[in-house]
């Protein structure tokens, strides 16, 4: 990968701050109430794999897209914390559940989870 620097922009009390984010940076981190993130994608992206890597064959890993596969992680790691895929499913879709004529949480997170040939049943630590 080459050097990418991610430019994040904050708006905050009428000040425009700019913190640049590039891949050389040493840790991952957000302090609270502060607009600066130092935030390192490839750091990101590598812990993503860690993860996914336990789950997904090699193709399935080689083709996945790095949004999908970050957000794949979390949503991994959001599984494992829970005792039912229900209440997983709960918590993933707490804000979107109230916008829908008949919220099913459980079938919504089965269905994502079996886009990539995943159960909720087979996540384990």
């Amino acid at each position: 990968m080459g050097n990418r620097v991610i430019q994040i922009i904050f708006v905050e009390s009428g000040i425009s701050s700019i913190t640049e984010i590039s891949n050389d940076s040493i840790c991952n981190k957000v302090i609270k109430n502060s607009p600066y993130v130092t935030l390192n994608s490839e750091t990101v992206e590598q812990g993503s794999h860690n993860i996914l890597r336990k789950y997904l064959d090699e193709d399935m890993l080689t083709t996945i897209d790095p949004f999908d596969a970050v957000q794949l992680a979390y949503v991994i790691e959001v599984c494992i914390s829970y005792k039912n895929q229900a209440a997983a499913g709960r918590y993933l879709y707490a804000n979107s559940r109230d916008k829908l004529k008949s919220p099913n949480d459980s079938d919504r997170l089965r269905k994502y989870l079996m886009k990539f040939g995943l159960r909720f049943d087979g996540l384990k630590r």
